[in-house]
């Protein structure tokens, strides 16, 4: 998969167990949203900040003709940066269009086909 700055890294793989490992976020932005609005809220240029990088990522991933197909803020991490990236890239699938060759390939693909 193509590096994207909004978008988990894949560390490494096993093909055998058919295991994956991510790079790990502070937190997922749900469990932060409800921690911070618990206490004084969520603030606005925050919530913008975080809404720019989900978009930067499933722009990439849609250039690349793939679609998430599980984007909820669960599978939103946030970095000790307060950064975005998407996971659970485990059910991305080649939806449409776009250039299979520039970047994402999909994880089950990658782990089950070769």
């Amino acid at each position: 998969m193509g590096k994207h700055p909004n978008i988990v890294e894949l560390l490494g793989q096993d093909r055998v167990d058919h295991v994956m490992v991510m790079e790990q976020g502070s937190s997922d932005m749900y469990k932060l949203v409800k921690k911070m609005s618990t206490e004084k809220g969520v603030p606005e240029y925050m919530m913008a900040s975080w809404a720019q990088g989900i978009c930067a990522g499933v722009s990439h991933m849609h250039a690349c003709g793939y679609v998430h197909q599980d984007l909820k803020s669960s599978n939103v991490l946030v970095f000790g940066d307060r950064t975005v990236r998407l996971s659970a890239l485990n059910f991305a699938s080649l939806g449409f269009g776009g250039c299979r060759s520039c970047c994402m390939q999909s994880f089950r693909h990658r782990l089950c086909v070769r």
